[in-house]
């Protein structure tokens, strides 16, 4: 709606500067001369990144409707907005840098029609997830290799503490910088003992050291509803210590007459050779004892890949890193999408850029 107004009194005036008919400027859109709203990105993109529905579906959906709208049209409009929030992303990978932790994981992802690679390449989707405490940031990043590069790369100038699984990629990074706390993760090595105590069918060592982990777990479930101070890490330790202890004394004693090439003996020799990483959760009260917060993060887009098949692009993916922050500061992805879309042609400094993302742009209640 561009108002046009009209002034009778101002016509044969000889002030051309002032004309006497006017009309409103074009409001500004995130996408030049697009003749999709924000609110129709909004929903296209929600649909595709929140509620896992691939643009295909999304375009016999719309025919339904009687809307002739191609997946094509749709892929072009994504992209589109993945390339503009980029001012945005960038605000965020600082966010998500500044806090005293930094969770890290990956996932495989197919990306077709890349320069020099076949279609059956695989790529991955690494993952981030820091911040301020009370405004966590979560943060994804495109690579084509598994490489050191490109955890180098995700984690960038951060330092603190960074919690991750086994792989060595974060061990290589870790190794050459003082500057960056390795914690390990306790659901990870549950997982070998997991899998060691399927193989038999009697409660055995395998058992045992599922039953220790498991009072870990249950000491964090009776101090959740506790503020994450000083108080809560000197009574969290009062009560964790003992049990690893028992854990340590126990893993030791099997190391020495478990054959290591057994499924229990190769749980004992990853807990036993990350052991001082996996206790160091209890150095900080931010700090939990897995990496569920960033996996949990990645969930949502390992269940869209079984929907999507493959990606046509990465350039979208930004727009995941919107989503799940929304999510993490309990902000409703449309209607933030919706405001993003919006205020996003408005902004030109990096305060404007940082007033969008989701922990920090206000939006109407109503």
């Amino acid at each position: 709606m561009r108002p046009k107004y009209a002034c009778k009194h101002c016509e044969g005036s000889g002030d051309e500067e002032h004309p006497a008919v006017r009309i409103a400027p074009m409001p500004k859109a995130i996408i030049e001369r697009g003749i999709a709203t924000a609110g129709l990105l909004a929903f296209i993109i929600t649909a595709k990144y929140v509620d896992v529905l691939p643009l295909a579906r999304q375009e016999q959906q719309f025919a339904r409707m009687g809307i002739e709208l191609s997946r094509q049209r749709m892929s072009d409009w994504v992209l589109a907005v993945g390339q503009a929030v980029e001012p945005v992303i960038r605000e965020l990978l600082e966010q998500l840098r500044s806090g005293p932790i930094l969770l890290a994981d990956e996932t495989t992802v197919q990306v077709l029609g890349e320069p020099d690679r076949p279609n059956t390449s695989l790529s991955y989707l690494w993952a981030a997830h820091g911040g301020e405490p009370e405004h966590p940031s979560v943060y994804f990043r495109y690579a084509q290799t598994r490489a050191a590069t490109a955890a180098d790369a995700l984690i960038g100038a951060y330092a603190g503490y960074l919690q991750t699984d086994a792989y060595e990629a974060y061990d290589r990074l870790a190794a050459g910088r003082a500057d960056l706390i390795q914690v390990g993760c306790w659901a990870h090595a549950r997982r070998k003992f997991f899998d060691a105590a399927q193989m038999t069918k009697k409660a055995g060592a395998a058992h045992a050291a599922l039953s220790f982990i498991a009072k870990l777990y249950q000491i964090e479930q009776q101090l959740s509803s506790r503020a994450r101070d000083e108080s809560f890490q000197t009574l969290r330790r009062e009560r964790v210590e003992p049990v690893l202890d028992q854990m340590k004394a126990w893993l030791d004693e099997k190391a020495l007459h478990v054959p290591p090439t057994s499924a229990l003996g190769k749980a004992v020799t990853y807990t036993l050779g990350r052991w001082d990483k996996l206790i160091r959760y209890l150095d900080h009260p931010g700090l939990t004892p897995d990496t569920n917060r960033v996996e949990n993060k990645i969930r949502p887009f390992v269940i869209g890949r079984k929907n999507w098949l493959f990606s046509g692009s990465p350039s979208g993916e930004p727009l995941q890193l919107d989503r799940e922050t929304a999510k993490a500061n309990n902000v409703e992805p449309y209607r933030y999408l919706h405001a993003l879309i919006e205020r996003l042609p408005y902004a030109q400094t990096a305060s404007d850029y940082r007033e969008l993302l989701p922990q920090f742009i206000k939006i109407p209640t109503t």
